[in-house]
């Protein structure tokens, strides 16, 4: 059987399985997370405490698609180099224009 990656998960099947499969009390009710742009990854994050072994019990692996949760993908510019130092900013220090 193959497992299925947690970020196909959506939103209700995922608080079912933390709460019904998992006994996670401490989660905020489904309808307060739902709708919101956070509760999705705040509730796959919550997999990622879970052992590999019970995941696959569920039929479910921590697997994401590469360049997410965090990481680059290659040739992705870094944060750091879009920004630009208030006193390098042409807008706001005429000595840069």
């Amino acid at each position: 059987m193959a497992l299925t990656p947690i970020v196909e998960l959506g939103v209700a099947e995922a608080y079912a399985l933390l709460t019904g499969r998992f006994g996670q009390s401490d989660l905020p009710p489904l309808d307060a997370i739902e709708n919101e742009d956070w509760g999705r990854d705040f509730l796959l994050s919550r997999f990622h405490d879970l052992p590999a072994d019970a995941l696959a019990a569920v039929g479910l692996r921590l697997d994401e698609p590469e360049g997410s949760f965090g990481e680059r993908s290659p040739g992705a510019e870094s944060r750091e180099s879009m920004c630009v130092s208030p006193d390098r900013d042409p807008q706001t220090n005429p000595k840069h224009k």
